[in-house]
């Protein structure tokens, strides 16, 4: 069996990991700023 993951899934992964670690946000921002 196939697991499919959707954007909302991922979005809903980011939040979780940004709310348990505020360092994950720097990394991110910095990620998305490539």
């Amino acid at each position: 069996m196939e697991t499919k993951i959707t954007k909302e899934m991922v979005d809903k992964y980011m939040d979780l990991m940004l709310n348990e670690n505020p360092m994950y946000k720097s990394v991110m921002d910095r990620l998305s700023k490539l």
